[in-house]
């Protein structure tokens, strides 16, 4: 017969409550970051550059319309590709951010980031501090992701409070299914127009 060993019930209860404690600490980390691919320092920079390219007046702005969510979501899946971009982006903005105001980009007052926006669009930034990559095209890249999250559908994360649709005055739209039973979208090109 084989030599069995049993764990004492004393030291099994400990690893037990020792694995549930561990266990729900971990949960609790990980939900209150709440964040997909970004960590808390590059939400915050997304939220900031979002805030800036949509500003809060009248209607919240993209950073309170969870825009930064939607992109964190989207980079984790069908955005894959541009992780790198965003990864090295936002922390070259900062850099950039450093370098000029001294003071990191998300607590800039609101015209110096607007002036550093400015000049990332122009492409009128340290090549040095963007290590290769172009400035134009990862502003260009927030300010597409921005407004697709802004004016997107809310089931992406983003346009909370269906602020994007409010801005524009419009009621949530009706979400169109791939079922062929609704009414096309568009006329049958095949049919008279009259």
């Amino acid at each position: 017969m084989s030599d069995l060993r049993f764990l004492p019930r004393r030291d099994f209860l400990k690893i037990t409550a020792t694995g549930l404690v561990a266990g729900s600490t971990l949960g609790c980390l990980s939900e209150s970051e709440g964040w997909w691919f970004f960590t808390s320092e590059e939400a915050r920079m997304c939220y900031a550059l979002c805030d800036q390219i949509i500003p809060p007046d009248d209607f919240p702005g993209a950073g309170e319309a969870g825009v930064a969510s939607f992109i964190d979501r989207q980079l984790y899946g069908p955005y894959s590709e541009h992780q790198k971009t965003y990864r090295l982006g936002l922390a070259s903005l900062d850099k950039t951010s450093q370098a000029l105001f001294q003071t990191c980009f998300p607590d800039l007052e609101s015209h110096r980031a607007i002036e550093l926006l400015k000049l990332l669009e122009k492409g009128d930034v340290s090549a040095e501090l963007w290590k290769g990559q172009s400035p134009v095209r990862f502003f260009n890249l927030a300010i597409d992701h921005t407004h697709q999250g802004y004016y997107g559908s809310p089931r992406h994360g983003g346009n909370q409070e269906i602020a994007g649709y409010r801005l524009l005055g419009i009621e949530h739209p009706p979400l169109r299914s791939r079922r062929q039973s609704q009414a096309p979208i568009l006329p049958d090109h095949n049919e008279k127009q009259g």
